[in-house]
């Protein structure tokens, strides 16, 4: 008789132990998958913010240009992407584009004006751009 109880309650531990293990196989599955999609938002997310910054600069460029020589503006290039992501932005007048890179990936915009120097690293913090006859400058 007390055999049989006995294996009762290990029958039952066993199909618990089971149950449970299976159980947190399917928790881990639904977590890492969770995880992932996180992951994807954030990355999405960032990419967005870069554009944003880039298009930013490349429509207030275009603006100044449209407006003819002497016409100004000045904006505010934030120090970091979303999640504190560094990234370096540049003006190219060959390629009459701003280009930014962040996280090994980079974007680009159009421009409708070359500028006066080729390549121009921009800064972090207010930019100041201004249109000559001569072409476009960005003043930090």
């Amino acid at each position: 008789m007390i055999s049989t109880e006995f294996s009762r309650k290990a029958q039952v531990s066993v199909e618990f132990i089971i149950i449970f293990g299976v159980m947190m196989m399917v928790f881990f599955l639904i977590f890492s998958v969770t995880n992932a999609r996180n992951e994807e938002f954030f990355f999405g997310t960032r990419s967005l913010d870069a554009k944003l910054i880039a298009d930013k600069v490349s429509y207030s460029v275009n603006q100044v240009f449209l407006s003819g020589p002497g016409s100004s503006t000045s904006l505010y290039l934030p120090a970091a992407i979303i999640d504190n992501e560094e990234y370096s932005l540049s003006a190219h007048s060959s390629a009459r584009s701003i280009i930014i890179e962040w996280s090994g990936r980079h974007y680009v915009s159009s421009l409708l004006t070359t500028l006066r120097d080729s390549q121009t690293p921009l800064n972090p913090g207010r930019l100041d751009i201004r249109y000559t006859g001569e072409g476009i400058i960005f003043e930090q």
